[in-house]
């Protein structure tokens, strides 16, 4: 009842594009496509790929919105994005730009999204980011303008893993915003115990809970997988998905320790500029482990990148005394020695 019709415009339409055009090179789309438009607009999504020869299908909840696009030729129906009237794994792609935001429930839509989407089939989320000169959260048809790990998180939960972000950011006259996107994959050979699907009403009205991969091991899994792909960002919000779910995941199928995992998740987050939540996972892997190397080290990292090169000194000799074969620590104690004007292999720890 509060919807607004979308006008094309140049901004929009140029993000569209560039998008579009990259992942339809990256994926390698078929002709015969499946494609669904979700929140379509006024069609700048549908126009792009109609043009590539693709028969999309566009959703939208604002009238004028379904009667432009309809005007203009396109298969577009009214239909909300959270309770669609597609059969279950009936899209090869599904494209959410600026829509979820819009959802009362996004687990729910997102949910939603997992149920029509086919295996091996791909998803690609936009969201204004939350706080921005734009301030996207006071918009009256946005209720959930969520933290980029929150919509990591709800993303994970409902079977969908991420191969790629995107940060668009915008200078506007009023100041400073900017939109992320998810690329994601919808892998349903990966049962999991959290995601809902809905079945088509052909089929049932019941909500069922597939059993299988445990929540940490998905979590783990698919942080692995980003770290090989580089992918540093998404890698570290798996990471923090991981360590929630250990110790209420039973059946592990990675035989990896608590500790090992916190030094994973400082280090990626010392990787992500984020010196703060390093050090707390970095002093909770030295609480576990008193004598730990490896969390030694990561705190003198995280004194380093703040310029404290007194107390990185006296992390990183300790360090090289719980492990004199820590080469990330010797090579970091030698380096911080010479700022300080000592010798490169002193330590205070060893007597003269």
């Amino acid at each position: 009842m509060k919807t607004y019709p979308e006008p094309i415009s140049e901004l929009h339409s140029g993000i569209t594009n560039d998008v579009l055009q990259k992942l339809i090179e990256k994926f390698s789309f078929p002709p015969d496509a499946k494609i669904l438009d979700v929140g379509c607009g006024q069609g700048p999504a549908l126009e792009f790929l109609s043009k590539y020869g693709y028969k999309p299908v566009g959703i939208a909840l604002n009238d004028e919105d379904v009667r432009i696009c309809i005007s203009k030729g396109y298969e577009v129906y009214k239909m909300d994005q959270s309770f669609s009237e597609f059969e279950d794994e009936t899209f090869d792609f599904i494209w959410a730009r600026h829509c979820v935001e819009h959802s009362l429930a996004p687990y729910l839509t997102l949910s939603e999204f997992y149920r029509v989407s086919k295996h091996n089939s791909y998803l690609y989320i936009e969201v204004p980011a939350p706080d921005t000169a734009a301030h996207h959260e006071t918009n009256p048809n946005h209720y959930s303008v969520l933290t980029r790990s929150m919509w990591s998180s709800l993303i994970l939960r409902t079977g969908f893993s991420i191969v790629d972000t995107l940060t668009f950011n915008l200078q506007l006259t009023i100041g400073h915003d900017e939109y992320w996107g998810f690329v994601c994959k919808c892998n349903k050979q990966k049962n999991t115990n959290e995601i809902p699907i809905r079945n088509s009403e052909k089929a049932s009205n019941a909500v069922t809970t597939e059993i299988g991969t445990d929540s940490f091991d998905r979590y783990f899994e698919n942080m692995k997988k980003l770290l090989a792909e580089r992918n540093i960002l998404p890698a570290f919000e798996s990471i923090q998905l991981a360590l929630a779910h250990y110790h209420d995941s039973n059946n592990k199928k990675y035989d990896v320790k608590y500790s090992d995992l916190l030094d994973i998740a400082g280090n990626l987050a010392l990787a992500n500029n984020k010196p703060k939540q390093a050090q707390k996972y970095f002093e909770e892997e030295l609480n576990l482990n008193p004598t730990s190397s490896a969390a030694c080290t990561g705190l003198g990292k995280v004194f380093f990148t703040q310029g404290k090169n007194e107390y990185a000194k006296v992390m990183f000799e300790w360090g090289v005394k719980n492990n004199p074969f820590n080469k990330d620590a010797v090579e970091f104690l030698s380096k911080v020695n010479t700022l300080l004007g000592f010798d490169e292999n002193h330590s205070s720890l060893v007597r003269e």
